[in-house]
């Protein structure tokens, strides 16, 4: 710290126009400090180079109709606009303290102009002094990050972990709207945040960008059950009996509330679940 939804609808002519400044942020992201990972920095080249080469508009030629008397009635440009795929990743968990839960990232794909990348809100300093302890307590601070999606799914492939992708529906404006608002958080006085281990997290950082990127509608979930953090905690660490007693014992009775579904999504599989009943 981890559906599939709906094919994407299409929506009316979407001009696309990619601020320079944006692709700059992408390629500054990069210089996160993050366990054991470097990011290729040729690979951000390539998708800051393809940014730059996005066209002002799209546009598809004119189609006419005819009447049954054969008079032809023309009809006004129909374009159907591009889509870039944004699929939310849920990682299976690892051995680490914390891996143990599994991660969330978010995928995004443009064949327009050559980009598969994925944004990571789990990157930390694993250097920073008592890390653990602090980890636990919830006095860590994290930053979101972005890498190509090759380099992430090998990092993950090595450790054995899974990764189950989920493809949203979301329109052209939406999906444009994402990229804005993603490569806005990845710049350096913008991208770290403290984390909170049920509150702000990978996970929970993950699903509220997305739905800000919504316009015009919502998310409704068809989940009414009610679980305790200390259920979904002793799921994920139960083969680790000293870490399942050390989060017992920092979260206390707080632990033992039943939360819906929009609290048990700190968890990257309880997300996932969620998206998948969106």
């Amino acid at each position: 710290g981890r559906v599939v939804m709906p094919t994407a609808r299409q929506d009316s002519l979407v001009v696309t126009q990619v601020d320079p400044t944006a692709c700059q942020t992408v390629m500054s992201a990069h210089q996160v400090v993050s366990t054991g990972r470097k990011i290729v920095s040729a690979a951000c080249q390539d998708v800051s180079a393809a940014c730059q080469d996005v066209p002002a508009a799209r546009q598809d030629a004119p189609s006419e109709a005819g009447g049954a008397d054969d008079a032809v009635v023309a009809k006004a440009d129909t374009v159907v606009p591009y889509v870039p795929r944004v699929s939310l990743l849920t990682c299976s968990p690892g051995v680490e303290v914390w891996q143990q839960y599994g991660h969330t990232a978010i995928r995004y794909e443009d064949a327009e102009r050559d980009i598969d990348v994925v944004f990571n809100y789990g990157l930390f300093d694993f250097g920073t002094p008592h890390f653990i302890w602090r980890f636990c307590l919830g006095h860590t601070d994290y930053v979101v990050g972005v890498e190509t999606y090759e380099v992430f799914r090998r990092e993950y492939a090595g450790r054995g972990s899974s990764i189950t992708r989920q493809t949203l529906a979301l329109t052209a404006v939406e999906a444009e709207r994402f990229w804005n608002l993603i490569t806005l958080n990845c710049r350096p006085e913008n991208r770290t945040y403290r984390y909170n281990f049920l509150y702000k997290n990978c996970s929970t950082m993950a699903r509220d960008i997305l739905y800000r990127s919504l316009v015009g509608r919502s998310v409704s979930v068809a989940r009414t059950d009610s679980v305790t953090f200390r259920t979904i905690l002793h799921r994920h660490n139960e083969a680790y009996p000293w870490v399942s007693f050390g989060i017992d014992l920092l979260l206390g009775a707080k632990a033992d509330r039943l939360v819906t579904h929009d609290l048990q999504e700190f968890c990257p599989d309880e997300l996932e679940r969620s998206f998948a009943q969106a």
